[in-house]
Protein backbone atom coordinates (compact mmCIF):
# COMPACT_ATOMS: atom_id res chain seq x y z
CA UNK A 1 0.00 0.00 0.00
CA UNK A 2 1.33 3.47 -0.74
CA UNK A 3 2.68 5.47 2.21
CA UNK A 4 0.28 8.35 1.44
CA UNK A 5 -2.77 6.49 0.07
CA UNK A 6 -5.27 8.26 -2.18
CA UNK A 7 -8.66 6.88 -3.18
CA UNK A 8 -8.21 4.99 -6.43
CA UNK A 9 -4.57 3.98 -5.81
CA UNK A 10 -3.91 0.45 -7.06
CA UNK A 11 -0.92 -1.62 -6.01
CA UNK A 12 0.52 -5.11 -5.85
CA UNK A 13 0.59 -6.72 -2.43
CA UNK A 14 2.95 -9.41 -3.65
CA UNK A 15 4.08 -10.56 -7.05
CA UNK A 16 5.55 -13.79 -8.28
CA UNK A 17 4.14 -14.48 -11.76
CA UNK A 18 1.72 -17.38 -11.68
CA UNK A 19 2.25 -17.99 -7.95
CA UNK A 20 1.36 -14.82 -6.04
CA UNK A 21 -0.31 -11.89 -7.81
CA UNK A 22 -2.48 -10.30 -5.08
CA UNK A 23 -3.56 -6.72 -5.75
CA UNK A 24 -5.15 -3.96 -3.70
CA UNK A 25 -7.06 -0.77 -4.38
CA UNK A 26 -7.80 2.10 -1.99
CA UNK A 27 -11.59 2.57 -1.82
CA UNK A 28 -11.96 5.11 0.99
CA UNK A 29 -10.05 7.14 3.56
CA UNK A 30 -13.18 7.67 5.67
CA UNK A 31 -14.75 4.22 5.92
CA UNK A 32 -17.28 3.52 8.64
CA UNK A 33 -17.52 0.26 10.58
CA UNK A 34 -17.96 -1.02 14.10
CA UNK A 35 -15.81 -3.71 15.67
CA UNK A 36 -15.55 -5.01 19.22
CA UNK A 37 -11.99 -3.68 19.44
CA UNK A 38 -12.43 -0.19 17.95
CA UNK A 39 -16.11 0.54 18.54
CA UNK A 40 -17.79 2.73 15.91
CA UNK A 41 -15.27 4.50 13.67
CA UNK A 42 -15.66 6.64 10.56
CA UNK A 43 -11.99 7.31 9.82
CA UNK A 44 -10.95 3.92 8.47
CA UNK A 45 -8.88 3.37 5.35
CA UNK A 46 -10.70 0.79 3.22
CA UNK A 47 -9.07 -1.37 0.56
CA UNK A 48 -10.36 -3.90 -1.92
CA UNK A 49 -8.10 -6.96 -2.14
CA UNK A 50 -8.18 -9.50 -4.97
CA UNK A 51 -6.19 -12.61 -5.79
CA UNK A 52 -6.71 -13.17 -9.54
CA UNK A 53 -5.08 -16.61 -9.31
CA UNK A 54 -7.82 -17.82 -6.94
CA UNK A 55 -11.09 -16.29 -8.20
CA UNK A 56 -13.21 -18.56 -5.98
CA UNK A 57 -11.83 -16.86 -2.86
CA UNK A 58 -13.65 -13.69 -3.90
CA UNK A 59 -13.01 -10.05 -3.11
CA UNK A 60 -12.13 -8.81 0.37
CA UNK A 61 -12.56 -5.35 1.81
CA UNK A 62 -10.03 -4.58 4.53
CA UNK A 63 -10.42 -1.79 7.08
CA UNK A 64 -7.36 -0.15 8.65
CA UNK A 65 -7.28 2.14 11.70
CA UNK A 66 -4.48 4.67 12.04
CA UNK A 67 -1.96 3.57 14.65
CA UNK A 68 -3.44 0.07 14.83
CA UNK A 69 -3.49 -1.51 11.37
CA UNK A 70 -5.97 -4.02 9.95
CA UNK A 71 -9.01 -4.16 12.25
CA UNK A 72 -11.55 -5.85 9.97
CA UNK A 73 -11.70 -8.00 6.84
CA UNK A 74 -15.03 -8.69 5.11
CA UNK A 75 -15.57 -10.93 2.09
CA UNK A 76 -17.57 -8.94 -0.47
CA UNK A 77 -17.90 -11.89 -2.86
CA UNK A 78 -17.21 -15.58 -2.42
CA UNK A 79 -17.71 -17.34 0.91
CA UNK A 80 -19.31 -15.11 3.58
CA UNK A 81 -16.72 -14.19 6.19
CA UNK A 82 -16.04 -11.35 8.64
CA UNK A 83 -12.78 -11.34 10.60
CA UNK A 84 -12.28 -8.73 13.34
CA UNK A 85 -9.28 -7.73 15.42
CA UNK A 86 -10.08 -8.58 19.05
CA UNK A 87 -6.91 -7.58 20.90
CA UNK A 88 -3.43 -6.10 20.60
CA UNK A 89 -0.49 -7.27 22.68
CA UNK A 90 2.49 -5.00 23.13
CA UNK A 91 5.78 -6.80 23.72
Amino acid sequence: MPGQPVVGDQYRQEYYKGKAEDTGKVLSLAGSETTRFTGARSDLLVTEDVNPLEPTTGVENKYFAKGIGNVLTVNVTGPAERVELVSVEKI
